[in-house]
Order: structure tokens, then C-alpha cells, then sequence
């Protein structure tokens, strides 16, 4: 962590506008369920199948809003009650053998980047169309890859 942000420090003062570090799991989630309530279009994810309510009720009511929502996890994260519930809350699921870094794209226009370890969580959200519209490319390769749930 420390490392990430003497990294931060460094960059010109235009790009710490588009970059912010968050830190810990539940305020990565606190972020997602905000992010989504800004969303016009749609959202993908790679992404574990979290339980924490707020975030599964965002999801769903994004769904219902008209947002297109897709979401990539791991065979083993993809358990029955994890599914039962994503599906009621109408995103579309797939499944992939190995999850690599975690992320998710907002409207191809901003990037969250997610890192955990050593009982540390730490994401980056980062507002780039340049850089989201990479990660949607790298998404939609493995999304088609992905087997459905």
C-alpha cells in the first residue's frame, strides 16, 4: 500500500483527478453500489459473487433501470446460492476458469482495478475512456471464452 501511493504521489497533478485509491473490501463495495447508480448504459464485471446486500440490491435495480449488466466470475466462487441469487437480480453470468484481476468497467468510461492479499484490499478507481474501453475489449474476449452459468 505504501508503495502505491508514493507511486500516486508521482503522477502529474491532471491524472490524481482521475485516479483515487480505495481502501478495504467494504468500501470498494460502498463505491460499486454508488458507481451503479450513476450508470447509463451498462456494467462488466470480473468480480467475485459478493452477498453484501446493498451491492446485490444496486445491481438489480441497475437491471431493472435498463443497464445491461454482465458479470464474469470462477467456477468455484459460482455456487448454487450464489446464483440463485445473482440471477434473480437479473445480470447475465458466466463463468471462467481462472478469475485474473478483478475489475469492472462503467459505461466505458470508468475502471475500477481490484487487489487483495495479505488480508489487505485495495482498488483503484480510475475515470479513463481510453483505459475503459481496453478493459471492455479484454472483457468481451473473455466473455466469450466464459462458459454460461
Amino acid at each position: 500500500m505504501k508503495r502505491i501511493r508514493a507511486n500516486f504521489l508521482k503522477l502529474p497533478e491532471l491524472l490524481k483527478d482521475n485516479i483515487k485509491i480505495i481502501e478495504g473490501y467494504k468500501n470498494y463495495l460502498n463505491l460499486s453500489v454508488e458507481l451503479h447508480k450513476k450508470t447509463k448504459k451498462e456494467w462488466r464485471s470480473i468480480s467475485e459473487l459478493s452477498t453484501y446486500k446493498p451491492h446485490i440490491d444496486v445491481y438489480k435495480e441497475s437491471v431493472q433501470r435498463g443497464i445491461k449488466v454482465y458479470i464474469l466470475t470462477s467456477k468455484e466462487e459460482a455456487t448454487k446460492e450464489k446464483i440463485m441469487i445473482w440471477k434473480k437480480s437479473g445480470a447475465k453470468l458466466r463463468y471462467i476458469d481462472l478469475l485474473p484481476t478483478k475489475f469492472s468497467i462503467k459505461d466505458e468510461s470508468d475502471v475500477t482495478l481490484r487487489f487483495g492479499g495479505q488480508g489487505k484490499y485495495v482498488s483503484l478507481w480510475v475515470q479513463n475512456q481510453s483505459l475503459a474501453k481496453s478493459m471492455k475489449n479484454y472483457f468481451n474476449s473473455l466473455w466469450k471464452s466464459a462458459k454460461e452459468v
